[in-house]
């Protein structure tokens, strides 16, 4: 059986062409649609995503004065959750607060002490017994905040004591820059992975030749989670373009448009609750669909924080996506690299890699101190790599603790790899997005189906991160409202569909002022580097410099450039890949743009995206 490759991808442009007429500016994330019944409330001024300390949130500014109420009628037992806050800083921060719920009798079924603060949310959890029918009104009051001011609620969210329905949680993890082959279940040598590859082995659907769209952070993560290409969504497909935003020399930004939708949107509008720790931008995007989305940078928070919320909203349906940089550079595990390096190394990089966390500064020692090779780069990656794997161990223990392993569907992969001079001797330290080679390409991708579906399968034909929302769409019975980039992977799955259909991969870079774009379709790969179009949004391909054609089964290493010996290939790639740049040139989406915060400012200068 043959999967449809290219006419996949331009099978969409009737709504892709709606989305670009659709497509217009704004200033601020906006607030998602709401979901909780009478939403927002009468006194609500406007609503809005609001930020604070890393949080963002679904919120609405009421009116001005010390008291906030809503209302919302039950349809029986169940818990509430919501969040406060002031508008602006009160003479005594924080300020001594009240949370009540009464029905319109006078019964009282919570009362609560609280406190109110400015740039901080204040949780609210609200076990309700005995509500069925009842028309309950929810007030927040802080007699201290003067009458000029104005409170601050979160979309509630509430979860019924018994769950309604049959759908399936789902769990999307991304360890970010993890090539696939540093995982042992991937071949690797070292013993970098034993949780991951036990859950696979037990668990899991592992998909053996799974590539990224782009090789880097943000481009990839946006195809991720909506199933478009980089050149189709948009999302900042320029690196420079990155860079100069994140220094704050280019302080406009494109951003996701509002009508292409992102899979936590989907879900949300199907019911499920929704939230995201990740360290991500929500100024792009990212924060779309998410009830609640959470930057933290240190996984071990985010995994506390992560098993409050599911504990929280484990007996309903609900969405979550965890990302975390913990195998990116710079790369400061050194609890592992015992295992790895020789010990008097190790003695003279612990201390500066416990106490820096920045990209720049670190990468200056090891240069000053004669550390900067491959090899030791390397192992420090894998010391990464073997410490988010015991995380994610950690997270497994607890899902199955908690009695949702096994109807919960787990997506564990990545965005994109990391060179270590596999084809620049130069670059062998938090280098990636640069080409479109295997190792910033080829990552890891384990699908867990409820109930341990289709166990231990190995998946050997092409797949792409485009494939990961149609998954869990067909998964979850949702059927999207348009035309999708990526294709179901449950005929690969369960077996239906054949391993060796052919199929065409589209992954696409920019960097060094030229542009990469690959077809990777059965054992062939075939890469166009372009020189940039500047008066285009998208570069034509007879704006071509070199282009290269790999065979992966006999050159996983991409050494030997066959394209003037195997022409008939080469035309064949080279045709699918001008037909999609053809068709995204002409449905391109006019982005909305956005400004960049000095918390992002920061975050990014620790990576090293900015100098």
């Amino acid at each position: 059986m043959k999967q449809a490759s290219c006419s996949v991808l331009i099978g969409v442009c009737a709504a892709l062409a709606a989305i670009a007429e659709a497509s217009s500016d704004r200033t601020g994330p906006a607030a998602d649609r709401p979901m909780f019944a009478g939403w927002p409330p009468e006194g609500a001024e406007y609503a809005l995503k609001q930020t604070w300390a890393g949080v963002t949130r679904n919120a609405c500014v009421m009116r001005a004065g010390p008291r906030a109420e809503f209302h919302f009628a039950p349809d029986g037992d169940g818990t509430l959750l919501f969040s406060s806050s002031a508008l602006r800083s009160a003479a005594e921060d924080p300020l001594p607060a009240g949370v009540s719920i009464v029905d319109g009798e006078g019964t009282v079924y919570c009362q609560q002490d609280q406190t109110l603060a400015v740039n901080k949310w204040t949780d609210v959890t609200a076990v309700l017994k005995n509500v069925a029918g009842r028309r309950l009104t929810v007030t927040v009051e802080a007699a201290g905040l003067d009458e000029a001011n104005r409170i601050i609620l979160s979309e509630p969210e509430w979860i019924p004591a018994r769950r309604s329905a049959a759908k399936p949680s789902v769990i999307l993890i991304s360890l970010d820059t993890l090539r696939a082959d540093r995982l042992c279940g991937y071949g690797y040598r070292r013993a970098t992975s034993p949780h991951l590859d036990r859950f696979a082995r037990e668990h899991g659907v592992v998909f053996r030749h799974a590539f990224a769209n782009a090789p880097w952070t943000v481009p990839s993560h946006v195809s991720m989670l909506t199933a478009w290409l980089p050149s189709f969504h948009g999302v900042n497909q320029d690196f420079h373009e990155y860079r100069a935003w994140a220094a704050n020399q280019n302080p406009r930004f494109r951003v996701l448009p509002d009508q292409i939708k992102t899979l936590p949107e989907l879900l949300r509008q199907a019911g499920y609750l929704t939230g995201a720790f990740a360290n991500l931008h929500p100024e792009i995007g990212f924060a779309r669909g998410f009830a609640s989305f959470v930057r933290r940078e240190a996984v071990t928070e985010q995994l506390s924080l992560v098993s409050e919320w599911i504990s929280l909203r484990k007996d309903a349906p609900f969405f979550l996506f965890l990302h975390t940089y913990e195998v990116h550079a710079p790369y400061r595990r050194a609890e592992f690299l015992t295992e790895y390096l020789d010990g008097s190394v190790v003695d003279e990089l612990t201390p500066t890699l416990v106490g820096e966390k920045d990209y720049r500064a670190f990468l200056k020692f090891l240069r000053r101190n004669g550390l900067y090779r491959p090899e030791l780069c390397s192992a420090m990656y894998d010391g990464g790599v073997a410490y988010a794997d015991r995380c994610l161990g950690r997270l497994f223990a607890f899902l199955e603790k908690e009695g949702l392993l096994a109807d919960t569907m787990i997506v564990v992969t990545s965005d994109h790899g990391e060179e270590f001079a596999d084809h620049d001797p130069k670059k062998f330290y938090g280098n990636h997005g640069h080409t479109t080679y295997q190792e910033q390409l080829h990552v890891p991708l384990v699908i867990h189906y409820p109930r341990d579906r289709w166990a231990g399968t190995k998946v050997t034909a092409n797949v792409s991160l485009l494939d990961i929302v149609p998954t869990v769409l067909a998964e979850v019975g949702i059927k999207p409202e348009s035309a999708l980039q990526g294709l179901t992977l449950h005929g690969l799955s369960d077996g239906t569909l054949s391993a060796s259909a052919e199929r065409s991969i589209i992954s696409e870079c920019t960097a060094d002022g030229d542009e990469w774009k690959a077809v990777i379709q059965g054992r062939y790969k075939y890469v166009a580097v372009l020189e940039k179009a500047h008066d285009s949004r998208v570069t034509p391909l007879h704006n071509l410099l070199e282009e290269m054609l790999f065979d992966l089964q006999s050159d996983p290493g991409e050494k030997t450039n066959l394209a003037e010996s195997l022409p008939a290939v080469t035309d064949r790639l080279r045709a699918e890949l001008e037909q999609v740049l053809e068709q995204a040139g002409t449905t391109f989406v006019d982005n909305p743009t956005t400004e960049l915060s000095p918390e992002t400012l920061q975050r990014l200068k620790a990576l090293g995206y900015v100098r």
